[in-house]
């Protein structure tokens, strides 16, 4: 370089304002020198620019090694431990690649270890604005071959590092795990227990694993929701059709939308749940007062028009009546 390009460079008495070219880049000499404030570059980069001194132009920051990530684009980095982002934005910076702190119009890739289902995440970013979202083993492999690969070989997986735990009637039998079970571990899940989950899966508000995660601050999605996530191949925002619904409502119904499909057709009745099931009595209830009807336990409450019963077949039904009727 010093031969064949003295207007670009000359050999300096001291690094200390010198640009340092090693043939190789590793990380602990490397941290050693950006202590010290030394400038450095790779060999590679040295034989590039003799071929091409435009690229100077192209440097986003030093240290680098050689213009092998050459997208226009920049990086944004997500969801990692302190010590694999740092190498992660290490490696992108002696690869030439641009960093940045948040996700944009300017984003080529996210790099995360774990997805979020967080509305503010960088992860929900990045999916609402299409940018791929790709492992740090993607970061890796392209240092490891001094190239680009295919990114698609280091796609997130679609539910990565998330932590769910399965309400027993999302489960199935316990000798035998669901289809929706083996789907979550198989695209990256975690099944923990309940006070370690980051999402609880029950399969409406009426349980009591609903109310407790609520309680806790944990989220809660209903079957439907690992469904969609499994389906479409990322992990959603629990939101609209996708949250819990209420107890004995059609599929798709949340909370929300449950208010706004009241009717009154009922609104003269008052029913007595008494005799029903535990399970089925929160489902009546629920579609009663849908209907705008009043329910009630006393079963010696002088209002009560209908009596509710599970269907019982060829079975005596012991019921208690006011004195006076």
């Amino acid at each position: 370089l010093v031969s064949s390009k003295p207007q670009y460079a000359c050999f300096a008495e001291s690094e200390e304002k010198a640009l340092l070219v090693l043939p190789d880049f590793q990380q602990e000499e490397l941290a050693a020198l950006e202590k010290r404030k030394r400038r450095v570059v790779g060999l590679p980069f040295v034989l590039r620019f003799l071929q091409d001194p435009g690229l100077l132009s192209k440097v986003p920051a030093l240290p680098l090694y050689d213009l092998i990530y050459r997208c226009p684009g920049a990086l944004c980095f997500s969801a990692m431990e302190p010590w694999q982002r740092t190498r992660s934005q290490t490696l992108a910076k002696w690869m030439g690649a641009r960093c940045a702190q948040d996700v944009a119009s300017g984003t080529e890739l996210l790099v995360a270890a774990r997805v979020s289902i967080h509305p503010d995440s960088k992860y929900q970013e990045a999916l609402a604005r299409r940018i791929p979202i790709v492992k740090p083993s993607y970061l890796e492999a392209v240092w490891e071959t001094k190239r680009l690969v295919d990114v698609q070989l280091h796609h997130l997986l679609p539910l990565a590092g998330l932590a769910i735990c399965f309400d027993a009637d999302c489960c199935g039998d316990s000798q035998g795990p669901t289809t929706l079970k083996d789907g979550a571990v198989a695209t990256g899940g975690q099944i923990v227990p309940f006070d370690k989950a980051e999402v609880v899966i029950v399969a409406d508000t009426s349980r009591s694993l609903y109310k407790e995660a609520r309680k806790r601050g944990q989220q809660v999605a209903p079957p439907k929701w690992l469904e969609r996530c499994l389906q479409i191949r990322c992990a959603l925002q629990i939101s609209g059709d996708l949250e819990v619904p209420q107890p004995g409502a059609v599929s798709g119904s949340s909370p929300a939308s449950m208010e706004s499909n009241c009717t009154t057709m009922l609104e003269r009745c008052v029913l007595c749940l008494l005799y029903l099931e535990a399970g089925s009595r929160e489902a009546a209830r629920a579609w009663a007062w849908r209907c705008g009807a009043w329910t009630t336990l006393d079963p010696l409450d002088p209002a009560i028009t209908h009596v509710l019963f599970n269907v019982l077949l060829d079975a005596a039904v012991v019921v208690s009546v006011p004195t006076d009727k």
